[in-house]
């Protein structure tokens, strides 16, 4: 109680006290009113604006805030018992599994000799570790997979940028194309399969294939696979010619088919005529 507190004011405050239940317990102190304290308040702050460098503000824009932001909620972080069974089901092939493996273990190893962090690793990191090895003379395609393992293995929002390493491959990639180029073999021209018809011996089953795939298999341009994977159903002898059906190749991965004619020998020679060569090594089966 304060000194300066008169007898009714004492009066009225005991009884006011007295008149509470036995089970609480009511800890007071009187003072004057000139000795409370203000309320504590907190301070109103304007929202934190939310910008970054790549923010782009047209004339007359708002700056955007805080307060501008979404309001997130466990359910959108959430997902469905039968999306979580899903994602917990969900394996890469064992193949995929091992080749990241040993790219992001190579990788590690890598930084470890260099003396810098793997993970999650700068974008200064992860260009001179391209660099290294594009200095080893790898393919630029095995380049592009173990690039893709190492960032993949990244921190989302930690990931190293790609504009400085792509730009690399790109350029290394062009360099590689000049280096191994692919020579191709000369096309077959009419004298060159005479001449290698001309060395099949027909008295012999090996000689009636071999002229068979040589005049059919140049006739329709087929790949070596296609003709070996030819059943005698698929092929059709006519007088004017020789209907193959090509039911699957590189270039038609559905297998939905394709039929080939290759027409007889017009000069008549019936030695170098794919009707004859078929003719005969279907006789000979």
């Amino acid at each position: 109680m304060s000194e300066h507190q008169g007898p009714a004011e004492v009066t009225t405050s005991t009884a006011a006290i007295e008149t509470v239940e036995d089970a609480e317990v009511l800890e007071a102190e009187l003072v004057e009113d000139d000795d409370l304290l203000p309320a504590t308040l907190s301070p109103t702050t304007a929202p934190r604006p939310l910008l970054h460098r790549h923010t782009i503000l047209h004339p007359g824009d708002a700056v955007p805030t805080e307060a501008d932001a979404p309001t997130y909620t466990r359910r959108d972080f959430e997902v469905s018992p039968a999306t979580a069974e899903r994602l917990k089901n969900k394996v890469a092939p064992a193949n995929t599994n091992r080749n990241y493996n040993s790219q992001r273990r190579n990788f590690a190893e890598w930084c470890k000799a260099m003396g810098r962090v793997a993970r999650p690793c700068t974008t200064a990191t992860y260009v001179e570790w391209v660099a290294s090895l594009i200095a080893r003379a790898m393919a630029p395609n095995t380049i592009r997979t173990y690039v893709s393992g190492v960032r993949t293995w990244m921190p989302e929002d930690q990931r190293p940028g790609t504009t400085e390493a792509r730009g690399m491959l790109a350029e290394y990639r062009k360099e590689w194309g000049e280096r191994n180029r692919v020579h191709k073999a000369p096309a077959i021209t009419e004298p060159m399969l005479r001449a290698m018809v001309d060395t099949c011996d027909l008295r012999t089953p090996a000689g009636l294939r071999d002229r068979y795939a040589l005049l059919v298999g140049r006739g329709a341009l087929n790949r070596r696979i296609e003709l070996a994977d030819l059943d005698i159903e698929d092929v059709e002898v006519e007088d004017t010619g020789v209907y193959l059906w090509i039911a699957y190749s590189k270039t038609d991965q559905e297998g939905k088919g394709e039929s080939t004619f290759i027409p007889a020998d017009p000069t008549g020679s019936p030695f170098y005529c794919p009707v004859s060569a078929v003719r005969d090594w279907l006789s000979c089966l």
